[in-house]
């Protein structure tokens, strides 16, 4: 009996002195004892020794016992010690930095880069930031950055803003997919809202053109979404982890419910995530309020009539609310240790989604009997929103002559939208629907050439299929006639194909330098069959062209913590369906209707930045980015004509003409700057600010402002982190707009947003600056369970976003819960 204990105690205690003995340690972070993987150990000339492993092990066995280490990670306060302290401790807690700083960046290049070899500016929002932020949409995971500036024309809405351009300037790129198809708009877009910020494993955008790598659409900047990675396991035969969300807000009473479980085992993985939302009418803030954009009034149905109904609560956004539900299936296989197939589908929809800013206008513009006012609709919203994606890659790391690691994405993505318009006390309501599929396939390769150079290469082609219908429905019978479609009845289609070749060269341990080029084929056949509601002098409009674009960078380290970045680069944006072939009207309250253009060429930029970054005594970072981009044919919305006529007649109102031309030139420049201070391993400061003009110079006699230039805005906080509550201390800010004067017609035709007309008086008035004050807490019970509590507008001020339709939200509070196993 005893021989038998002494047997099962040895079992039992072997393993623990085994540990002892080991030289390997386990490094965590301190807050939630998860283990920290990729913290660098490093001697005391800063040389890579070792690294820890995705478990948070690092073996020191090879090296010696009286050696000074570094353990670094760019999101952790380091380390120092000797090695025999380290074995010694067996476990050492990492304390995470107040404000992430990622090192590795992917957008500049599809693949894996040292931040310190880009030239770019970057910004990285990662999953553990958007854990303590908790944004109710991905517009507002950008806007929350105090980097990107978010327009919203209704609540289920977010439309951002990046050096000067926006909508169709801008590029969305999802899981290595590009998300802009054939009918992205100019003017504001909502689709970053159809992505689930819950189910980010990581955000990043690019500031400036992406063309190079990205192609068209890329002139202001590249947005890159990655949603989580189906996780194999590594030591253990079976690995199962599940995360759950649930989120409430007050201003708009936001119910969201989010869960996530992955599934893997050596060989097989499966990740999966869902979400739903669903969000009330909208408050308002109250303080220092303006009766301009409030909800006077709104528009009710009784019987057979619209009847406009007095708002006795105008400080809440009655027809706002919305909901909306997303979802991300991922599988891997790991047919090899060098060979993984994956395959994801995304899937979001959304319910009605009400245009707030057209349901709150009236005919006061056009109707000088004050007794003959109305509203101006009597229903305005967007059908449910649809997008879906199949995903098929492949990703192989065989080392060969040709590349090092290759990428081939197949996807095919469907996406459904639709308008429902009806003038107040008209009997037709009139109903467009646009449905769009897409095929993209995209290429991606690169190959170490040596230990200073590296090639990365590729190709990509596109294929987009609109279809476009309409009909118009009598809400009192319920008889279907038909409509005009926005984009041509017949059918439209716009392809691309290009290729692209970027080099890099560490020409020295101080300087790397990259180079890019690209071309790009794009065709566009778009078909006029429907004659029935407007005589188009053609049948049909044909593009056939191709553009060639490059960059060139320098990453200049003349210090460790100096780096100064120099890039110039091209960018263009090849006209789409909805520039060729668009009917439609873009501004009800005057009376204005945009028609078709089929002799559209593309838009160029060419951008040239200059920025530095400066680390000061490892506490302190200081970083600014200068630039300047020049536009030469940019598409813009000018006065024209349809068979020689200045004004048509459409959804029977008369309506003067508008077109896109080429026409528009300018330039757009700014300068953006932060500071990060960490002042103690417990307190630490940002403030960020971003300064943007721009000019319009094909407008004669004057000149004015591009449309996506927002006044100066920007973000202070305050961050304190103690082991398991964090809490920020935040403003956001904008400063005020020039007059509505010197704004693009886009943006001066909304001025009756801010003071109720267009009088020359009104025109020379400015959208007001102004600020918020927001505090967030986050606590983290134990390495499960988090809780997060936050104000936000605690002043509750009422304040009209540049360029947006609707006020933003009042005072609102939010209580969130997260729970992982």
């Amino acid at each position: 009996m005893n021989r038998l204990f002494l047997i099962l105690a040895s079992l039992i205690l072997m393993p623990l002195a085994l540990w002892a003995q080991s030289s390997s340690v386990l490094l965590k972070d301190a807050t939630n004892q998860e283990p920290v993987s990729s913290v660098y150990v490093l001697d005391a000339a800063g040389r890579v020794l070792t690294m820890s492993n995705e478990r948070g092990i690092v073996d020191l066995s090879q090296i010696d016992a009286s050696l000074n280490i570094v353990f670094s990670h760019s999101s952790f306060f380091s380390e120092r010690m000797t090695v025999s302290e380290a074995i010694a401790k067996q476990k050492i807690d990492m304390t995470e930095k107040l404000f992430e700083q990622e090192e590795i960046v992917v957008t500049a290049s599809k693949t894996a880069l040292k931040r310190a070899e880009t030239p770019n500016q970057v910004m990285t929002v990662t999953a553990k930031s958007i854990a303590f932020t908790d944004p109710q949409t991905s517009a507002d995971l950008l806007g929350r950055s105090g980097e990107i500036y978010i327009q919203k024309s209704q609540m289920g809405g977010g439309s951002p803003m990046i050096r000067g351009f926006n909508a169709n300037a801008v590029l969305i790129v999802v899981d290595g997919v590009r998300m802009n198809n054939a009918i992205f708009r100019g003017g504001n877009l909502q689709n970053v809202i159809q992505l689930d910020a819950n189910s980010m494993e990581q955000a990043e955008v690019i500031f400036g053109p992406g063309s190079v790598i990205y192609g068209s659409d890329a002139l202001g900047g590249v947005m890159n979404f990655q949603t989580r990675k189906a996780q194999f396991a590594t030591d253990k035969k079976v690995v199962f982890s599940a995360q759950a969300l649930t989120r409430y807000a007050s201003a708009n009473s936001e119910h969201t419910g989010h869960a996530h479980w992955n599934l893997g085992t050596k060989r097989l993985a499966w990740s999966s995530s869902f979400t739903l939302s669903d969000f009330a009418d909208m408050q308002m803030g109250k303080q220092n309020a303006d009766t301009l954009g409030i909800r006077r009034w709104y528009v009710e149905r009784q019987g057979d009539k619209d009847v406009k109904v007095m708002n006795d609560k105008p400080y809440l956004a009655i027809g706002s609310g919305y909901n909306q539900i997303n979802t991300v299936q991922k599988l891997s296989f790991k047919i090899s240790e060098k060979a993984v197939l994956n395959y994801s589908f995304h899937y979001t929809n959304s319910s009605n989604i009400p245009r707030y800013d057209r349901l709150i206008q009236d005919n006061r513009l056009t109707q000088k009997d004050p007794a003959k006012i109305t509203p101006s609709q009597g229903e305005w919203y967007y059908g449910p929103q649809t997008w879906r994606m199949h995903q098929v890659g492949l990703h192989l790391s065989n080392a060969n002559k040709v590349y090092d690691q290759m990428r081939l994405s197949v996807a095919s993505q469907k996406m459904i939208e639709s308008r429902h318009t009806r003038g107040f006390n008209s009997a037709n309501r009139t109903d467009r629907v646009e449905t769009v599929n897409v095929l993209n396939i995209n290429l991606d390769l690169n190959k170490k050439l040596s230990e200073k150079s590296d090639l990365f290469y590729g190709a990509e082609l596109v294929m987009n299929d609109v279809a476009s219908k309409a009909e118009r429905v009598n809400v009192k019978d319920g008889k279907v006639s038909g409509a005009s479609t926005r984009y041509p009845s017949g059918g439209s289609t716009q392809d691309f194909f290009a290729a692209y070749v970027q080099y890099k060269n560490n020409l020295t341990e101080k300087l790397t330098l990259t180079a890019g080029l690209r071309y790009s084929h794009y065709w566009l056949n778009a078909q006029f069959t429907d004659t029935t509601f407007y005589k188009f002098p053609y049948k049909e409009a044909n593009l056939n062209a191709g553009a060639i674009n490059g960059s060139m960078g320098a990453t200049f380290r003349p210090t460790e913590n100096t780096q100064i970045n120099a890039n110039f680069a091209s960018g263009f944006r090849a006209p789409n369906v909805d520039d060729i072939g668009k009917v439609f009207d873009s501004n009800a309250s005057l009376a204005k209707v945009v028609v078709p253009n089929p002799n559209l060429k593309p838009e160029y930029t060419y951008n040239f930045e200059l920025g530095f970054t400066q680390k000061i005594a490892d506490r302190v970072t200081v970083g600014a980015t200068g630039y300047y981009t020049l536009l030469q044919q940019k598409v813009v919305l000018r006065p024209g004509q349809f068979n020689g006529k200045d004004s048509i007649l459409y959804d029977n109102k008369m309506s003067s003409v508008e077109t896109f031309t080429n026409d528009g030139k300018g330039y757009v420049a700014g300068l953006h700057a932060e500071v990060l201070a960490d002042v103690t391993k417990f307190l630490a400061i940002r403030t960020t600010l971003t300064y943007t003009t721009s000019a319009d110079q094909s407008v004669k006699d004057k000149t004015l402002q591009l449309q996506a230039t927002p006044p100066i805005f920007g973000s202070t906080s305050l961050m304190l982190k103690m082991k398991k509550l964090r809490a920020e201390l935040w403003a956001q800010y904008q400063g005020q707009s020039v007059p509505f004067n010197e704004m693009s017609a886009e943006v001066a035709d909304k001025s009756f947003l801010y003071s109720g007309d267009t009088s020359p008086a009104t025109l020379s008035q400015r959208i007001p600056a102004w600020w918020t004050a927001n505090l967030r807490l986050s606590y983290q019970f134990n390495k499960n369970v988090q809780l997060n509590i936050a104000g936000e507008n605690l002043l509750d001020r009422f304040y009209l976003p540049y360029g947006s339709g609707m006020p933003s939200m009042g005072r609102n509070f939010i209580l969130s819960l997260r729970a992982s196993i």
